[in-house]
């Protein structure tokens, strides 16, 4: 299942026994860090601020602006020594576009890396974050969204040299509190044309995907409109990447394909997908918002190909009150074999984030939401001042303040007139 994006690594990984792998994906390590420190297996140095920042780009695709001056220091020092391409420089504005290639040997040394002791994850997002790379205040919620999927499946795996993991082993190291998925949560109860036999009814996820297999190192991002089909969706999987879907995709950010069964050849007939929906919104809270869901059958409608299963999760990150919930499904566009449909609020339900570290990243998710500042009272302002400053537009505020005065000015002109109606009549 596990393939090489290019001939130069091929021949001697197909052709080399295990400790052969494990040379070539440790050489890798040691060009993506550019040091030779961590030439030998049994080292484990400290990660400098460049190694951390190429540790995290090559398997989370972070659009990154070199816009100012130390954006630009930035990306060349990543491209001189931590193997990023540069696609193309514009010389007018004196901006880089450089991206991680999605090279499957270069995203294990990445996973290698991250297995050490040295690195965190938190820090490479702090690193991130800290104002070097323009990066969208938008896309950090979808950001530390995949991040999670990533710690989940490298927990899931144990040992850096397994690549495959079960959806069930990796849906219980990322979330707390799972509740158990039994066949009655799940839509609809059809194999085939067939009705589904009585005991599937009783069955678990745990059942259900006993033989599942999820092959995830990486995640790109598609920059442009797609046309969603199943080989497009196994050719990721086979180079062990989930995708964050391009702007514009309704209701989805990011997708993971998995193999129903990992014993059956990679084809259409065997292909599951997980389907992510994140909101960094505190108006989204523990309770389900159906239509949340709904919005992901317009994806399903336009896939083409076959699909045996779907589960399909909604992340509230800015929920205050922590929750996993197991939704059944009313209805399903392209009726597969069977839909999962999870609601997880709040990041305190994610296992794979320590709890002394929670608080740092909810500070990272403010980011997103650091525009609301200017309309919170300060020393400077007065009460009025504000008000006056969120009826302004509606677009960044709460509407209801901005179409309150609209309505307490029209409700003022109409009673001027008809006071003025009154007089005449005097």
């Amino acid at each position: 299942m596990l393939s090489i994006s290019t001939l130069r690594w091929f021949t001697r990984w197909s052709r080399g026994d295990k400790s052969v792998q494990e040379d070539i994906i440790r050489f890798a390590r040691t060009k993506l860090l550019n040091s030779t420190d961590w030439a030998d297996a049994k080292t484990n140095p400290k990660l400098l601020r460049d190694q951390l920042l190429a540790t995290l780009f090559v398997r989370i695709p972070f659009d990154i602006s070199t816009a100012t001056f130390r954006g630009h220091a930035c990306a060349l020092s990543q491209v001189e020594g931590n193997l990023r391409v540069v696609d193309r420089i514009d010389y007018r504005k004196d901006v880089i576009f450089s991206h991680y290639p999605m090279e499957s040997v270069v995203a294990e040394a990445s996973c290698l890396a991250m297995s050490s002791n040295s690195f965190s994850m938190l820090s490479a997002f702090e690193h991130a974050l800290d104002g070097s790379f323009a990066i969208d205040d938008g896309e950090v919620g979808e950001y530390i969204g995949v991040a999670l999927l990533l710690m989940a499946r490298d927990a899931a795996l144990g040992v850096p040299a397994d690549r495959l993991c079960s959806i069930p082993a990796f849906l219980t190291k990322l979330l707390k509190r799972l509740p158990v998925i039994i066949a009655k949560n799940v839509y609809p109860f059809r194999v085939g044309r067939r009705s589904a036999p009585s005991g599937l009814l009783e069955s678990t996820l745990d059942t259900l995907l006993a033989k599942s297999a999820m092959f995830l190192t990486q995640f790109i991002k598609l920059q442009g409109p797609t046309k969603w089909n199943s080989d497009k969706c196994l050719a990721f999987l086979s180079q062990g990447a989930g995708i964050l879907c391009p702007k514009g995709t309704p209701g989805i950010a990011a997708i993971t394909p998995f193999v129903v069964d990992h014993d059956k050849p990679l084809a259409a007939n065997n292909l599951g997908l997980i389907l992510w929906q994140y909101k960094n919104d505190y108006a989204y809270q523990e309770d389900v918002q159906s239509t949340l869901f709904d919005r992901m059958d317009t994806f399903l409608n336009n896939f083409e190909g076959d699909l045996q299963a779907v589960i399909r999760v909604v992340v509230c990150l800015a929920s205050t009150s922590p929750a996993v919930k197991c939704v059944r499904p009313e209805k399903c566009a392209k009726g597969p074999l069977w839909v999962v449909d999870l609601w997880v609020a709040g990041l305190d339900s994610f296992e794979v984030l320590e709890e002394a570290t929670l608080p740092n990243w909810k500070d990272l998710l403010t980011k997103e939401s650091k525009w609301k500042r200017r309309y919170e009272i300060d020393d400077l302002s007065a009460e009025g001042d504000l008000k006056a400053r969120q009826q302004a537009n509606p677009g960044l505020v709460d509407e209801t303040i901005h179409f309150e005065q609209w309505w307490t000015l029209a409700k003022e002109a109409m009673d001027s007139k008809q006071k003025s109606k009154r007089k005449k009549r005097a």
